[in-house]
């Protein structure tokens, strides 16, 4: 079983702004302040994001294997959702079965690894696509 709180100790560290961590987590780890982090992701989710770990998907390649070769997850791997879909936040679920529910539906998702190192983040589709987003650090490997 994958630790949620582990999980997002490293998405926190490795992506979001210093400035926004200990209240990212302070709500994220509490069920009645979440909602303040979900919606930051539908409009400021720039401002909290590290954003020079994160790379904008071009909309021709805008699709669920694509992204999936470029974050380099297969479909059974978990991932941890923080999302505006109540029906999927705050749990731990195979990319597979949670991409179709969340992708190009309008409203905020970070999907991320149980390494906390590799993030997709669909934000709020306000006029046109959404912009997508995946983002990785990168291990220096001695």
């Amino acid at each position: 079983m994958h630790d949620k709180e582990k999980i997002l100790k490293a998405f926190i560290n490795n992506f979001i702004l210093q400035n926004s961590q200990e209240r990212s987590f302070v709500e994220l780890s509490n069920a009645k302040k979440r909602g303040k982090f979900t919606n930051r992701l539908n409009h400021k989710w720039d401002s909290i994001l590290k954003m020079q770990h994160l790379t904008k998907i071009d909309k021709t390649t805008d699709n669920q294997e694509d992204i999936q070769k470029k974050l380099k997850i297969k479909d059974d791997e978990l991932v941890y959702i923080i999302s505006n879909y109540d029906e999927v936040d705050d749990r731990i679920i195979s990319f597979k079965d949670v991409f179709p529910v969340i992708y190009s539906r309008g409203l905020g998702t970070i999907l991320i690894n149980t390494n906390g190192d590799k993030i997709f983040l669909d934000t709020e589709q306000d006029q046109g696509p959404a912009d997508r987003f995946i983002g990785e650090i990168k291990v220096a490997k001695n």
